[in-house]
């Protein structure tokens, strides 16, 4: 199998609603889910550039494995093949994890309150072992790579909150200048951050004021 037939990434067309993120039904949690999961293969996509033909061959055989019960566990022993570390529960779990990270556009000038500031909420798409202590860290990063804010949240949690999309945390914009940002959430795992080799959740985002009045 070739590289450029390793896999089609596509992803979901979503209609970012302005409701409360909790407010939302299964539907709009599955397609968030199948979004996370392409990034997470266009991840692995890019890593394999470069790579001799036994790896490509060997992440390609992983990916095409068939787990109807966490259907993020092929993507994630194909990373950690790449990545040359086993696909214990940590790596899964940090695999696993996505975020709603909304809106798309931040106005700290809008009349929806909703919208002056960034909203970041945890998905557990399917379930997976925990640890007991389990936290999330919301990085904020400018176009340039420096960090603006951190903030620890969701200590805690049960299974069903992380499922339901309850772990939710408002980050303040209003402090931001225009421009695009990326906002990153890692998974500390008994008390533990991510290493360089596990995957990070990252999306990206942009704050513009006067957006809402000028759309």
């Amino acid at each position: 199998m070739g590289r450029s037939q390793l896999l089609v990434c596509g992803f979901a067309a979503l209609s970012l609603a302005t409701a409360s993120l909790c407010a939302q039904g299964p539907f709009y949690r599955e397609r968030w889910a199948d979004l996370h999961l392409e990034l997470l293969r266009e991840r692995i996509v890019k890593e394999c550039s470069g790579r001799d033909d036994h790896t490509v061959r060997t992440v390609a055989n992983l990916l095409v494995n068939v787990d109807d019960s966490i259907p993020f566990r092929p993507a994630a022993h194909a990373l950690a093949r790449l990545r040359g570390v086993p696909c214990d529960d940590a790596f899964l779990l940090r695999c696993t994890v996505g975020a709603y990270v909304l809106p798309e556009v931040v106005d700290p000038e809008a009349s929806k309150e909703e919208c002056r500031s960034l909203h970041v909420t945890v998905l557990l798409p399917y379930v997976v072992p925990l640890p007991k202590d389990l936290r999330f860290d919301l990085e904020v990063f400018d176009s340039a790579g420096a960090r603006q804010f951190a903030m620890d949240f969701g200590a805690g949690q049960a299974i069903e909150d992380l499922r339901m999309g309850h772990v939710h945390v408002e980050a303040p914009a209003k402090d931001l200048a225009d421009g695009t940002y990326v906002a990153r959430l890692s998974v500390l795992v008994d008390g533990k951050g991510p290493s360089a080799n596990d995957y990070v959740v990252e999306h990206a985002f942009s704050v513009l004021r006067g957006y809402q009045k000028r759309s």
